[in-house]
């Protein structure tokens, strides 16, 4: 009798173990067409600093991956064109922009794919 409350105490345990241990989570939260964006603005008394970082999802990857990875410059350069910026009514002048890649294993064997922006 000790040894079967012994067994199903055992069994109990590893079934909370594996019910409880974390799952992986998938790399989108809002699926494969998700494209999520984040523009931070740092400004001081030098200057302005402006991030500028797109996560697409595995389908935008492989509709445009390719051709942004060929110039994350001129990407870059384009998502400029989408940010209205004054400062005291002037448009700054912003050197840059400094572009970075990063393609990273996504669902089904597709990729996904990191643009980060930056300019100061």
């Amino acid at each position: 009798m000790i040894s079967l409350r012994r067994g199903l105490l055992v069994v109990t345990v590893a079934a909370f173990v594996v019910v409880g241990l974390p799952s992986p989570a998938s790399a989108h939260e809002f699926g494969p067409f998700a494209i999520d964006r984040y523009v931070g603005i740092l400004a001081g008394p030098d200057g302005l600093e402006i991030d500028y970082v797109v996560d697409l999802a595995e389908t935008p990857t492989q509709a445009d991956g390719d051709r942004i990875e060929r110039d994350p410059v001129g990407y870059c350069a384009s998502l400029l064109d989408s940010i209205d910026l004054t400062v005291d009514g002037v448009t700054p002048d912003l050197v840059g922009p400094t572009a970075f890649t990063l393609r990273q294993d996504g669902d089904g064997g597709l990729t996904t794919l990191r643009i980060e922006c930056g300019w100061t």
